[in-house]
């Protein structure tokens, strides 16, 4: 079971069963990006562009070069810690523009996205990988105490454990993301052990 401190946990009404979410640390950034950037050298400092241009004339070969179905300008924020958007900050000190955010077309076509849907998913893609790099990923661990009739030690029986899910609002987002994730299995634990349960019962009855 995982070390880290719980951001959220809690226990079931039946069969002692227990959860908790944690942020998951062990993360690849390249797994939650699922767009191009294309930025300044600068930028670097902070992110890893896929393309470098260092002026206004690059910039447009760049966008005019064929690659990419759809493109928008990408805007980040370095101040604490480095945000990532397709609309302006407001801070004209620490955020401005550092490129655009590109969709090639061959990953469009992988995707099957219609032309009309460019500017949604590359919002959201950007959506997420701007909280991916801010730390925003967790995971979850579903267990139960188990009791040897024997000896009387107790040990912890991992019956679910799942990492990598992206919280676009941050803990914002928690209380959906316990709504649609570990109630969900909760309930298939509790209809399992209660179906083992009902076999059990009648399953003396019937010896008898």
């Amino acid at each position: 079971m995982s070390i880290y401190e719980p951001l959220e946990e809690g226990t079931h009404p039946f069969y002692g069963l227990k959860w908790k979410v944690v942020q998951d640390l062990d993360v690849d950034l390249e797994h939650f990006k699922d767009f191009d950037i294309i930025a300044t050298k600068g930028t670097g400092r902070y992110i890893e562009p896929d393309t470098i241009c260092d002026s206004m004339d690059e910039f447009q070969a760049e966008l005019d070069s064929g690659k990419y179905a759809h493109s928008q300008p990408l805007y980040m924020l370095a101040h604490g810690q480095v945000r990532l958007s397709l609309g302006k900050f407001g801070d004209p000190w620490d955020s401005g523009q550092c490129g655009f955010a590109a969709i090639k077309k061959e990953d469009a076509d992988n995707l099957g996205l219609k032309p009309e849907e460019y500017e949604s998913f590359l919002n959201s893609a950007v959506k997420t990988y701007d909280s991916a790099a801010n730390g925003n990923v967790v995971g979850y661990v579903i267990w139960r105490d188990k009791v040897c009739p024997t000896c009387e030690h107790k040990e912890e029986e991992v019956l679910e454990s799942c990492w990598g899910f992206v919280l676009d609002w941050g803990w914002g987002s928690m209380d959906a993301f316990v709504k649609e994730n570990i109630e969900q299995q909760l309930n298939y634990f509790t209809d399992k052990f209660g179906e083992a349960e009902h076999a059990a019962k009648a399953g003396i009855k019937s010896d008898d």
